[in-house]
């Protein structure tokens, strides 16, 4: 039975003084759990937007995606890990899928805006007239694009409307040049709404028909065999998902016949693979994720930590809880005497805890700002990701009942200790001279023993992704990052066709290996670090003694003397130069790998295949060399790599430079002068040097160890606080026994045996317990180190080693302190 009000007003009063009264025990205590109920809630909200938020359509889970379980031969260009179709394949399915009802497509590409900030290289998204109407999403401001949309119009997303715009309504019926192409703003897009891809954010929206204006050289809406639209359709929730992918199956064969059709001769084993093809409807109530696909483990391991941290700052504050309620024996014993009923008693230690808890979240509301920030930033999920900290209805309803079920958790021990208390036998014992029972005794003890199984684990898990980054970053990329400066030019602002492009191109290049410093310069469009899709290379009538008929790479332009400028060797034959000019015949580069596997030993130089890629369909070339191998963003080795030669390309790309010096690196204004005399409507992009490049395709490891670090320091951090408030508790409560030893000659080192003999039992006690707990977590990180053995005893020697040092050093602080002790004045005041 509740009491009156009147009388929880009063213990709630006595409850805050009571705390303020000891106000180093209150702030510690407020402070530990907002850490570990702050990063509790920073991780759990990224995650929940990760794996559980849903689009914000209305009837999100009507929303499927198409996959097949074929790779047709390098015939995509996708800026998303959703498959891709053609046009024509997207307009198929839409005239003949009765069961959706409604199907659209999109692709997304960076392009240039003049936005009233300047010109800015963003990303975009063109999309089917019927986008907005198939997924129910409204304008705010103006209108959305009408079935058949206005040639050269553009809606807006919110966010980029305040960002560029202010929110200023005149933005709407403005002009916004597109790569030198002007756009008439009709509209602005819901809040809320960063499209079907979270990755990409896209900062407008522009008709998919209006992708050959502003690319020009590129023609592709009647191809079949050009596959970059990323295709959706609404399935309503009364169709099952088997009935809708039975009607979808003969409806997609029928179009891949029609495709075949379209093409001509195919590689007999290539339409054995096509006989096999299935196609399935995956959901996409969240959206289509790249970037935050990837960090949905990593999100949930660092979940478990923080459950970890949080469990460890809880049991932290109990341990502190318990050794105060064991000092607070006489004041309980009074309490009784007066005639409190031990319920009373136990509601006060919880009321005590519960308002350390809601401190802890009010702090931890802070902490979980901070920390989500930090987070995204280091995993870099704050470029286009969508990654925001929102703490919505649902978030915060999860952050305040974490930290009202901590609060009881914690208030639970002292509330049975004080309960426990015998009220005749506390007075005939008296309470000064000894620290508490057996069982009191062994609840701190076994406290203090999981924080240091729990910082074990987590210690040992810091040192494996520690291991993990070292294998990382010590791994020879096999090309040469020293001294090279690297940024990117978007052509397409100047609206140029292909062969200004290729000019423009030539006469960059000439330019920078003019300068003074330079010692050589290249170009291309991946670079060591490859980006487009895959390219399919098919040896014409191959002959039985080689290895393949096609195999699949993925594909990168590149400039003349490419691989001298990074330091890449030719395996055999040459490299590009000068000859390979446009309308000259076609040639290709192939790595190691891939010449090993379509051609096995035989020599691949003079060799003639054809590529397929979907952007140059049909492309003969002679194979003219082959480079080493190297390794991609320090992780991956041994990928199949195509290089063509970029003054025959037939579309125009974005293009990277590759400058290197012979001593430091080339300054940004020296190439923005060099850029802008060339082409002044041009801007260089991402200008910085090739090893901070090459750092950021291990961003991803660098800041999961950091993070895993971080929260295995933070962990230790907690542990030993504990050991320290459970030996100095224990030791102040002892400070009667160590004066008479001293009394009758005890020396100063056996004092500190008798305080170190605690730590160290509990300490045992731990690395006993952190066996299995270290055995579970490992099962929880294992896919995120694959790779890393996890039988090497230098980590856990190291982590136990680090761990006994801080623990002792916890220990030896109160020993210290019982060492300064006045014996006489001990003994006189007892």
């Amino acid at each position: 039975m509740l009491p009156n009000p009147d009388v929880l007003w009063k213990e709630a009063a006595l409850t805050l003084r009571s705390l303020r009264r000891e106000l180093m025990f209150t702030v510690l205590s407020v402070v530990l759990l907002a850490l570990g109920i702050g990063f509790a809630s920073a991780v759990f909200t990224l995650l929940w937007q990760a794996v559980y938020a849903q689009l914000p359509v209305p009837e999100a889970e009507q929303i499927f995606t198409f996959y097949t379980n074929v790779t047709h031969m390098g015939r995509s260009d996708s800026d998303a890990s959703a498959q891709t179709f053609s046009v024509p394949m997207y307009r198929y399915l839409s005239e003949h899928l009765s069961v959706a009802s409604g199907m659209i497509g999109r692709h997304g590409e960076t392009v240039n805006m003049e936005t009233p900030n300047g010109s800015q290289h963003l990303p975009a998204e063109f999309v089917t007239g019927n986008f907005f109407d198939v997924l129910g999403v409204k304008a705010s401001i103006g209108r959305t694009f009408a079935q058949r949309p206005d040639h050269f119009a553009a809606v807006l997303s919110y966010d980029f409307w305040q960002e560029a715009y202010g929110g200023q309504a005149n933005a709407w019926n403005s002009v916004l040049p597109i790569n030198g192409v002007p756009f008439r703003i009709i509209g602005v897009a819901a809040p809320g709404f960063r499209g079907l891809i979270p990755d990409r954010a896209p900062k407008l929206y522009l008709p998919m028909e209006a992708f050959g204006d502003i690319n020009p050289g590129w023609h592709g809406y009647d191809d079949w065999g050009l596959r970059w639209l990323n295709v959706f359709a609404r399935i309503p929730s009364k169709i099952p998902r088997a009935t809708a992918e039975a009607e979808l199956q003969p409806v997609y064969r029928a179009g891949v016949r029609q495709e075949l059709a379209s093409e001509g001769t195919q590689p007999p084993d290539y339409l054995k693979e096509l006989a096999h093809e299935h196609i399935f409807l995956t959901p996409a109530s969240q959206g289509v994720h790249g970037a935050i696909n990837r960090w949905q483990e990593p999100l949930r391991v660092l979940q478990w930590m923080t459950l970890a941290v949080l469990f460890l700052a809880a049991i932290n504050v109990a341990g502190l809880m318990v050794v105060r309620a064991i000092k607070q024996k006489h004041e309980t014993l009074i309490r009784y005497a007066l005639g409190a009923t031990r319920t009373a008693v136990m509601r006060l230690h919880f009321l005590q805890t519960i308002a350390l808890a809601i401190g802890g979240g009010v702090l931890g509301l802070f902490v979980a700002r901070w920390g989500a920030q930090v987070l995204i930033h280091l995993a870099r999920l704050d470029r286009y990701s969508g990654f925001v900290y929102r703490p919505q209805g649902w978030a915060l309803g999860a952050h305040w009942t974490a930290a009202l079920l901590i609060g009881l958790l914690v208030g639970l021990f002292p509330a049975l200790q004080a309960a426990r208390i015998d009220l005749a036998a506390g007075i005939s014992e008296g309470a000064s001279t000894h620290s508490g029972t057996r069982s009191q005794a062994f609840t701190r003890r076994a406290l203090a023993a999981a924080q240091i199984a729990l910082s074990l684990m987590l210690a040992v898990t810091a040192g494996l992704f520690g291991q993990a980054l070292h294998k990382l970053i010590t791994v020879p990329v096999g090309f040469n990052p020293e001294h090279m400066t690297v940024f990117s030019i978007d052509a397409k602002l100047a609206h140029s066709t292909v062969e200004s492009t290729s000019l423009l191109w030539a006469n960059l290049e000439r330019r920078l290996q003019e300068t003074a410093d330079v010692q050589a310069v290249t170009y291309g469009t991946g670079g060591p670090f490859p980006q487009e899709s895959d390219t399919a290379v098919v040896i014409p009538g191959a002959s039985a003694d080689m290895a393949a008929k096609h195999q699949s790479g993925m594909r990168s332009m590149i400039g003349p003397r490419y691989f001298r400028t990074l330091g890449i060797p030719m395996v055999a034959g040459r490299e590009f130069d000068d000859r390979d000019r446009p309308n000259t015949p076609g040639v290709v580069i192939l790595n190691q790998t891939l010449a090993r596997r379509l051609f096995g030993d035989k020599n691949p130089v003079g060799q003639v295949v054809t590529l397929f890629n979907g952007l140059d369909p049909n492309w003969p070339a002679t194979v003219v060399g082959v480079a080493a191998d190297h390794h991609q963003s320090w992780k991956y080795a041994n990928a199949k790599l195509v290089y063509t030669p970029a003054q025959q390309a037939r579309r125009i790309q974005n293009i990277n430079y590759y400058v290197r010096t012979k001593d430091g690196f080339l300054a940004e204004p020296t190439i923005q002068a060099i850029v802008r005399r060339e082409a002044p409507a041009i801007s260089p992009y991402d200008v910085e040097t090739m090893p901070t490049r090459m750092a950021e395709f291990a961003s991803g490891e660098r800041a999961m160890t950091l993070l895993v670090s971080v929260f295995a320091a933070l962990a230790l951090a907690i542990a030993a606080a504990g050991i320290y408030g459970v030996v100095a508790y224990g030791a102040s409560l002892r400070t009667v026994e160590f004066a008479v030893r001293v009394s009758v000659g005890a020396r100063p080192p056996d004092i500190i045996r008798l305080v170190a003999r605690e730590a160290v039992m509990i300490l045992a006690c731990g690395v006993v317990l952190a066996a299995p707990l270290t055995y579970f977590g490992l099962s929880i990180v294992r896919h995120q180190l694959e790779g890393i053995s996890f039988r090497s005893p230098g980590i856990y020697v190291g982590a136990v080693l680090l761990l006994s040092i801080c623990s002792l050093t916890a220990a030896w602080l109160p020993a210290r302190r019982a060492l300064r002790m006045s014996v006489h004045g001990t003994l006189r005041h007892s």
